[in-house]
């Protein structure tokens, strides 16, 4: 680390004070940085032989140190970032090959992305990459997993093919390089060489809007693409490009007409090129880069459910008496026959699974889509879309927000999405007697003359009070709800009502004819 920006590296712990006087781990572009820090010290001798001594004296004149355990002295190849790096060329490491030949077939769409990830990081070596990991690539714009044929086949030749890979060349900067380019309906295929001998293999597949250009178009995607691939190895050196779209050959000399067009030739400015034509027989590599077959993804619509007893459970409830009245009712009804069917014992409403109200199934599907591990505690409105997507019941929307609202997980682990809590505020001082007044119960106590229970009443103004006896506390004095969906007023009104129905009088008079001009505080 530069003296200047060793303090921008410290952190706190409960040991003390810690800065980095190295480049710490963990930093998106350490890797880069180091070997950019390699190039730039070690230029002067990358293209000449040069000793050991002179290397270790060059790093630790600039405060690098080399550990003995990691150097290794007078071999013929060297592993590399994942490579092996030779005399003869550049080639994957084999113990990562031999991971991924023994690669299980994936079962969830992170073991694909991992799996893709892996042959990927070697995409260079193989000939049509693109085209055969198609199959694979589909399935990862759908959420849901599902393995097709063609996903298994696709995921076999990729095992071939990643166990046969070839040695490329390492690139000679003296020697010009060799671009050979073709574009087919569905994607894009690149070979680089050096007299006759692969330095590195691309190949991509095209969108849709791309596919469905002209071949004018789709030809000079194809060269635009390999050349920005390889940019590293052709920015300031004169390079040839063989194409089997003879049009191209006068690309540079052409007028431009469209805006298209000048889009594409500005990403060709400030190199130096010569375009050859060469017919598609002669220009094998690219040409089966981009023209091998694809196979087309079979279409399969599936109904996803973790448990499948959802099905028994819903043809145990039809078979009872209550359940057959039930899918009675809505396939026999004209206005109702529009909108569900049954099929195989199950009721269907616009091809989604009716769930009856009164079958106790929504709770158990309400658990599943929530707050199981496929559900992942999500929101109302994934926790909806995945529901209502093979599902339906009348009150849907109402059950998903009132459970996600009420999981005791989201609670604890979310933030809180009520507004916060009013301030407290003192009772304001009443300015006569009787006008605020403060009343409770004294309950269960020992009987006299048939009464257990006082009822006082006190004056806030004057803390005067007055008291009277009742033959027995309510049921209901103990088990007031104290959560409604009415205001603090409303409610209070009404619990004094109550109040003054049960023990002062019994008839159905207005507890406001007992206190005309007071304010109750409950």
């Amino acid at each position: 680390m530069a003296e200047a920006d060793i303090h921008k590296t410290a952190f706190r712990t409960i040991d003390g004070h810690f800065e980095f006087v190295v480049m710490p781990f963990g930093l998106t572009n350490a890797p880069s940085t180091f070997q950019a820090a390699m190039n730039d010290l070690l230029r002067p001798f990358l293209r000449n032989t040069f000793g050991v001594q002179l290397v270790s004296d060059t790093l630790l004149s600039h405060r690098f140190y080399t550990k003995l355990s990691k150097c290794k002295f007078g071999v013929t190849s060297v592993e590399y970032l994942g490579h092996v790096v030779s005399v003869c060329g550049v080639e994957p490491n084999p113990s990562k090959l031999h991971v991924i030949h023994e690669w299980p077939v994936p079962s969830s769409l992170t073991e694909l992305r991992a799996f893709l990830g892996l042959t990927g990081f070697y995409r260079r070596f193989v000939r049509h990459y693109s085209a055969i990991a198609e199959p694979l690539t589909d399935l990862l714009k759908s959420n849901s997993f599902v393995w097709p044929p063609s996903a298994m086949q696709a995921f076999q030749a990729l095992k071939i093919a990643m166990t046969s890979l070839p040695v490329l060349t390492l690139p000679n900067f003296s020697l010009p390089f060799d671009l050979a380019t073709d574009a087919s309906n569905v994607a894009v295929g690149a070979v680089l060489s050096q007299q006759g001998h692969p330095i590195a293999f691309f190949s991509k597949k095209m969108c849709s809007r791309m596919q469905a250009s002209s071949t004018y178009v789709r030809e000079l995607f194809a060269i635009t693409e390999a050349v920005k691939k390889w940019r590293h190895y052709l920015l300031g050196h004169t390079f040839r490009i063989f194409t089997d779209h003879k049009i191209l050959k006068e690309l540079m000399t052409q007028p431009i007409q469209t805006p298209e067009q000048k889009k594409w030739l500005t990403k060709l400015l400030g190199y130096s090129f010569e375009i050859y034509f060469k017919p598609g027989r002669e220009n094998a590599v690219a040409d089966a880069l981009s023209r091998l077959p694809v196979r087309s993804s079979a279409s399969l619509a599936a109904f996803s459910f973790p448990q499948a007893a959802i099905f028994d459970q819903f043809r145990f409830y039809t078979n009872t008496d209550v359940g057959r009245a039930f899918v009675h009712k809505f396939c026999t009804d004209p206005k109702m026959q529009q909108f569900f069917s049954e099929r195989g014992g199950l009721l269907y409403h616009r091809n989604r699974l009716f769930i009856p109200p009164s079958s106790g199934l929504a709770a158990a599907l309400l658990m599943e889509f929530h707050a199981s591990p496929v559900g992942g505690h999500s929101g109302t409105k994934a926790t909806l879309a995945r529901l209502s997507g093979s599902f339906y019941w009348p009150s849907m929307l109402a059950d998903v927000k009132k459970f996600v609202r009420e999981c005791l997980v989201c609670q604890r682990n979310k933030y809180s999405s009520q507004a916060p809590y009013g301030l407290l505020h003192p009772l304001v001082i009443p300015d006569q007697v009787w006008e605020d007044i403060s009343m409770d119960f004294i309950t269960h106590l020992p009987s006299s003359a048939g009464k257990t229970t006082i009822w006082v009443v006190v004056d806030r103004l004057i803390n005067s009070g007055r008291r009277s006896f009742g033959c027995s506390a309510p049921p209901w004095l103990t088990a007031v709800p104290i959560i409604h969906n009415r205001t603090a007023k409303r409610r209070s009104s009404i619990v004094a009502l109550r109040l003054t129905f049960d023990v002062s009088s019994a008839e159905p008079t207005r507890w406001t004819q007992f206190f005309t001009v007071g304010r109750v505080l409950v």
